[in-house]
């Protein structure tokens, strides 16, 4: 009996201690907490990301079978985006259906690359990796860097963090790697040639020629919330949202602070956007206001 007795306060002690384990919400949701009206309209509440922002986000799609070179880990797959908003990092990954498993990468003479830009804006910036075998000049082992290319001539050696294997290739940077970016802002695929994520022979780095691409979209990083005020009945689709600000990812609050309009009857309108802009997640909420 005893032992029957201790067994069950140990399973009553897992329980509770799975029980007391959190784990992240599938779902985001985003509401407002508090309105104060002063010389300004203050929206205080809760933008709570869960993994269909914080896990790995789709933005490209390409097809098995139609490098121009099979076998050589040349063919690419899917492309996806995976923040990390408290570090303000993102992850951008390529899968690969070819890898060469001897060197767990990419074959002689070519690498990955990834065209970056921020908000519209380009620098000419790109994502390069490869093995030890794909570098030129040579490598003595698997390399990531950051690139720019000046009238017809690139440049490398900005190394960044990334990993490589023979079904994936990723970059790991800092929002703000080409300046300014952060919380809300959009990562583009820059103009640098090929102008998408490819496999590219190094020998023509900037003659547009590859061995495979990967269609990409945009990409905007989780985490601002964005505010409108309008007329009471106003539809949403009509509202401006003219003011916004980040979340903290500490405590999934944000505070943001919009003009305070004349006396009357009105909605206030909050949304926060990410994710792939070709279908992009929008959370909104409201609430009515009198001033």
């Amino acid at each position: 009996m005893r032992r029957i007795g201790s067994l069950s306060l140990l399973v009553v002690l897992c329980v509770a201690g799975f029980q007391g384990v959190a784990t992240p919400a599938e779902v985001s949701s985003l509401q407002i907490d508090a309105i104060s009206v002063g010389s300004t309209v203050t929206v205080s509440g809760t933008l709570a990301l869960g993994t269909d922002a914080t896990g790995p986000i789709q933005v490209g799609s390409d097809g098995s079978g139609d490098a121009s070179a099979p076998g050589l880990g040349f063919d690419l797959g899917d492309a996806f985006v995976t923040p990390d908003l408290a570090a303000k990092r993102l992850t951008l990954a390529l899968n690969v259906n070819d890898g060469v498993p001897g060197i767990d990468g990419i074959g002689p003479a070519a690498g990955y690359v990834w065209p970056i830009a921020f908000n519209g804006g380009d620098s000419n910036a790109w994502l390069a990796a490869g093995t030890y075998v794909s570098g030129w000049p040579p490598k003595t082992e698997k390399w990531f860097e950051l690139c720019t290319t000046t009238d017809g001539s690139y440049t490398c050696g900005n190394v960044v963090t990334g990993s490589m294997t023979a079904s994936k290739v990723t970059w790991t940077i800092p929002f703000n790697i080409l300046g300014s970016a952060t919380y809300g802002a959009t990562l583009d695929v820059g103009g640098s040639s090929p102008g998408s994520p490819a496999v590219i022979p190094w020998a023509v780095v900037s003659g547009g020629s590859s061995f495979d691409t990967v269609g990409a979209a945009s990409y905007r990083i989780p985490g601002r919330v964005e505010l409108g005020i309008a007329p009471a009945g106003t539809e949403e689709s009509k509202v401006q949202y003219t003011s916004g600000a980040a979340f903290n990812p500490a405590t999934s609050g944000f505070t943001v602070a919009a003009p305070t309009p004349a006396a009357g009857s009105y909605t206030v309108f909050a949304r926060s956007c990410f994710g792939n802009m070709d279908e992009p997640t929008c959370l909104k909420t409201s609430q009515p206001l009198t001033i």
